[in-house]
């Protein structure tokens, strides 16, 4: 308990003998006999046991905790007092409380005995002890969460635009050539062309601070908003690449997108076979396959890193200390926007140039804004990211992708 509730509990307790010691004689015998009644006091009242001890204080014999303590130790509230000194301690500042209380007695040596006990230590684990100057330290960085590693912008193809729409032709059909007679008349083969349209989107980023926190904060906020929303962007720019829901780009691993190049499992992915890999190499062209690389989930990679080929060859290779750069020969990266997924048709990588995705890059400069004022009335400051994008498919015959069995 502390010390306040110990002797607002005690006055409580005392409270009926109130009458009988204001009619006390003067002397110290008489008072002697009056503290001698505390041993009767209601335990109840404060959850320790009257005077106890095992020694003498201001004159005092303390040794009778025995009886008292047999008549209290099946209370839980006493457990605090399972300690020889502690109910020594308790006992001395009972007596010294009545010696400095009672006006027949005011003894000088209890009161100083009651303000010794009742200081609090300087420490710094209370604000009022020494707390309020130690200052509070921080590290003036921060601690990352974790981070996926955003690529798409490194392994796609990545185009300037000067409006919101571009058009990038495409090859239909390749011209045709035709062997001839002599002198005979020649037949025309002309190639056909298509195009395929990026439209641009805008991509935003906002945050609002107080100017206080701008002010008193030794961390660079700006900084740091300018590095969040820069990765924000770009990881979201691997999403939609391989999530996209049609706003504005449909994603790769999204139903009907590479329909004619699926390679389906005989099961869940832990079925996943070295000839399944390689069918979805087969599949592509020899001229897709020559800039190709894998972007597959962190359980198809669990589910690859030790299969071997039919020579017992590990598939993903050189095999050494460092992490194997190539699977099947191909290089390979880990995308946390694949799902890890083993349950039904789920899609767990995709092979393909990737020189054939298409990103088209409208305003891709990553600068943050800010606006002092127009939250001048509330003394905030709004900080943005705008950026504006495209995407589009090249050609789908230059990429396949692995799914489970439905």
């Amino acid at each position: 308990m502390e010390k306040k509730e110990i002797l607002d509990a005690v006055v409580e307790a005392v409270a009926p003998l109130g009458e009988d010691i204001k009619g006390l004689k003067t002397g110290a015998q008489a008072i002697d006999e009056r503290l001698k009644k505390i041993e009767a006091l209601p335990l109840e009242k404060f959850a320790t046991p009257a005077i106890l001890g095992s020694q003498k204080f201001m004159g005092y014999d303390l040794r009778h905790q025995n009886k008292f303590v047999k008549s209290v130790s099946d209370k839980s509230s006493f457990n605090s007092f399972d300690k020889e000194e502690d109910v020594d301690g308790f006992s001395k500042f009972l007596i010294a409380f009545f010696r400095a209380r009672h006006p027949k007695i005011n003894d000088p040596e209890a009161k100083q005995y009651l303000s010794e006990i009742t200081k609090a230590s300087l420490a710094e684990g209370a604000a009022g002890t020494g707390g309020d100057l130690v200052p509070d330290e921080y590290q003036w960085d921060i601690v990352q969460l974790a981070r996926s590693r955003a690529f798409m912008l490194q392994i796609c193809r990545v185009v300037p635009m000067t409006s919101d729409v571009m058009y990038i032709p495409t090859e239909a059909t390749l011209a045709s050539v035709n062997w001839k007679a002599e002198a005979a008349i020649m037949s025309q083969g002309e190639p056909t062309f298509s195009h395929v349209t990026l439209t641009a989107r805008k991509a935003t980023a906002y945050a609002i601070s107080s100017n206080e926190l701008l002010q008193d904060s030794r961390i660079d906020i700006a900084s740091i908003l300018t590095e969040q929303f820069a990765y924000g962007i770009a990881l979201d720019i691997d999403n939609q690449i391989l999530n996209g829901t049609g706003n504005p780009f449909s994603g790769l691993l999204v139903s009907g997108v590479l329909s004619s190049n699926i390679v389906t499992l005989a099961g869940s992915m832990s079925t996943i076979t070295v000839p399944k890999l390689s069918e979805m190499i087969y599949n592509l062209s020899e001229s897709d396959t020559a800039n190709a690389r894998w972007v597959i989930s962190r359980l198809a990679l669990h589910n690859i890193r030790g299969m071997i080929d039919s020579t017992n060859r590990p598939i993903m290779q050189p095999l050494s200390d460092t992490v194997p750069s190539t699977i099947l020969g191909f290089p390979w990266a880990v995308s946390e926007k694949i799902a890890n997924s083993d349950t039904a048709s789920a899609i767990s990588a995709v092979f393909g140039a990737w020189d054939k995705m298409i990103i088209g890059r409208r305003i891709g400069a990553m600068a943050l804004e800010l606006d002092p004022y127009g939250l001048f009335d509330y003394d905030q400051t709004r900080f943005r990211m705008i950026t504006r994008w495209a995407f589009v498919l090249g050609r789908e015959t230059a990429f396949a992708k692995l799914k489970c069995k439905a």
